[in-house]
């Protein structure tokens, strides 16, 4: 148990108020977090209970946060929690140089953050709204910023596989106390496993923990098989089409393409697991064309979102370069004449159309690069494996990002930019390979070779 000093924890807390005045109105949510964070100080003090706390936080959903709290805007504490969360995690393990793609990215958001907030021909939002949507922007960069040097690698893929299944232990809970249903029933009447998050969002963690443990079982760094086996089952469960669509692509390629560590998959082992995953595809297929077939008042079968996505295109050409700044996709949403879009889209479902919308053509320009940047610098520092990864998770991101809103949702978010800072971190420990497996000497384990020059001492026989 590791402990920590009082200004240590005071500082924590304060930063995590701090952040929650600039994004949450009501003082409730303030109170909340103070009182969540000092016992935690007192009680868990540790880095191991600071990251479960940010997984665990994952396993509730906005609208669930609503009714436990009675505070208006679910989603905007659960975000609240998270950015605090990671304030706390940065304290306690430290903060490391950004990287210049983290940078990059961020200048953006805050560059345009504060044009927009003094201009005179600015969307109707206040200045709290415009600072909120800017912070909620920068979050997933700040994953890259902690020093996960601290805690172990394996610990923390651990927990990405294993959010998921706590999300499904917590929906247990929720329904036995009559708060929310285990399962959710769309609008085709199609029942889909969602534990404590709407069903989609808890798609997103298990496809996303798939990946982690896919890498573990790569890495034999813990129970990988295990985890991606239930969390493959919560994911078909879900019939969350654009997750399928990422832990497929991903796990296949890794199959397919990875290399265990000093060792090749054996081909009965790829057999099985290939089969296995097959069979899981096969079982989730008929609810997944359902889905998609079955929504005959929206336009082919994506629950409405070319209604969306027409809106808001039009909304872009209207200030194409520039954008309308952070978040004001969220204002717009309410001014569509389309009764659907206004209830159920205030993100457009497309984070290309969304960062159109907030930043205009150069600014989403500027956040690709950063985006392309960071995999590709991570990636160029890893060994096979983790290449294959990182690449394969990209792909599958880039196309999953055409469907839904991968940086403003924390179930997505939060898993990926942690497994890129803590394969970031690894692969750059020693200059080599993520795995800390010495080249030249199994027996040398990170431990570089001696160039000294010096003879090694030989003892006379006696």
């Amino acid at each position: 148990m590791e402990r920590v000093r009082l200004w240590e924890l005071s500082l924590i807390v304060a930063c995590a108020a701090v952040s929650s005045i600039a994004t949450v109105h009501e003082p409730r949510i303030v109170l909340l977090l103070i009182l969540i964070l000092g016992l935690m100080g007192i009680y868990v003090a540790t880095r191991a209970a600071l990251t479960s706390l940010l997984f665990l936080s994952l396993s509730v959903g906005g609208a669930t946060l609503s009714s436990l709290t009675g505070v208006a805007s679910g989603s905007t504490l659960l975000s609240a929690l998270v950015l605090g969360c990671i304030l706390c995690i940065g304290m306690a393990m430290g903060f490391r140089r950004p990287p210049p793609s983290a940078v990059l990215a961020v200048s953006v958001f805050v560059l345009w953050g504060l044009i927009w907030a003094v201009l005179p021909d600015r969307i109707d939002r206040s200045l709290i709204d415009w600072l909120g949507s800017t912070v909620g922007y920068a979050v997933p960069w700040l994953l890259l910023c902690i020093n996960w040097k601290k805690i172990p690698t394996r610990f923390v893929a651990v927990l990405i596989a294993v959010a998921p299944l706590l999300a499904v232990l917590v929906g247990f809970g929720l329904d036995i106390a009559g708060i929310k249903d285990l399962t959710d029933v769309d609008a085709i009447g199609t029942s889909r496993l969602a534990g404590g998050l709407p069903a989609a969002y808890l798609g997103s963690l298990a496809g996303f923990g798939m990946i982690a443990a896919m890498w573990l079982w790569l890495r034999r760094k813990g129970p990988g098989i295990l985890l991606l086996v239930l969390d493959g089952l919560v994911l078909a469960s879900t019939l969350a089409r654009g997750p399928l669509l990422v832990a497929s692509l991903v796990v296949l390629t890794l199959i397919v393409f990875a290399k265990r560590t000093r060792t090749r998959i054996a081909f009965i082992t790829r057999f099985a697991i290939l089969a296995l995953f097959t069979a899981g595809l096969a079982t989730a297929l008929p609810g997944v064309m359902a889905r998609t077939q079955g929504q005959d008042d929206y336009q082919g079968g994506l629950s409405g979102r070319e209604l969306a996505w027409d809106y808001f295109w039009r909304t872009h050409q209207e200030r194409p370069v520039f954008g309308y700044g952070p978040g004001a996709h969220a204002t717009l949403s309410q001014e569509s004449d389309v009764a659907l879009v206004r209830e159920y889209f205030v993100a457009p479902h497309n984070t290309y159309l969304q960062l159109l919308v907030d930043f205009g053509f150069v600014g989403t320009a500027a956040i690709v690069v950063a985006i392309i940047w960071l995999f590709a610098a991570v990636a160029r520092r890893q060994e096979r494996t983790e290449r294959v990864l990182l690449y394969s998770m990209g792909f599958a991101l880039a196309i999953y990002a055409y469907f839904d809103n991968v940086l403003s949702v924390p179930q997505v978010y939060v898993p990926v930019f942690t497994l890129i800072g803590i394969l970031r971190v690894a692969g750059a420990g020693n200059g080599g390979p993520a795995s800390g497996v010495n080249r030249y000497s199994p027996l040398l384990q990170n431990s570089p070779p001696d160039y000294s020059g010096s003879r090694p001492r030989i003892q006379p026989h006696a």
